[in-house]
């Protein structure tokens, strides 16, 4: 999803503050749909699920795989593990955030973002109190006509992540 796209009322209001034009704001927002500047390198940190799926991405036989969608996945992860960080260092011990993530697939492959999410936070001195989740059974992916030839089910996990700042 391009979050810039998505939020261009509240973007509107807050233009006059902001010191970058939208094109690189686009680039550098968490989901941005434009392929990094920079080479996207896989951190171990990321946790084996997160880098499990980047390297079926990057392997996987569809155009552009192992180019647009392997660095758009990429900077997607390393934006969030940074996102991570900062709210880690800005918690105080005892404090609690909650998170709401949901999985996705790349064709066939799946994207356990809870997972990934609760491995990132680990790192950063999160630890997770609780997880609920929740069945979605209509996503947009099941309305799109060519992704029925990767997955007959298109339903989704949206998981509430409850942490901890130990």
């Amino acid at each position: 999803m391009d979050y810039t796209a998505a939020t261009r009322i509240q973007l509107a209001v807050l233009n006059p503050m902001l010191k970058i034009g939208k094109p690189e704001l686009s680039r550098q927002m968490l989901g941005s749909v434009r392929v990094p500047k920079r080479s996207m390198i896989v951190m171990p940190e990321w946790g084996e699920t997160c880098n499990s799926f980047l390297d079926a991405v990057k392997k996987h036989p569809s155009k552009a795989s192992s180019g647009y969608y392997f660095k758009t996945n990429a900077d997607y992860f390393d934006k969030m593990f940074r996102s991570l960080r900062v709210i880690s260092k800005a918690m105080r011990p005892s404090a609690a955030a909650v998170l709401v993530v949901q999985d996705s697939y790349y064709k066939e492959v799946h994207n356990d973002l809870p997972t990934v999410v609760r491995k990132m936070t680990s790192v950063h001195g999160l630890k997770l109190r609780r997880q609920e989740n929740f069945q979605l059974s209509k996503t947009l992916a099941g309305s799109h006509p060519h992704t029925k030839r990767y997955r007959k089910s298109f339903e989704a996990t949206e998981a509430v992540l409850c942490f901890e700042k130990v």
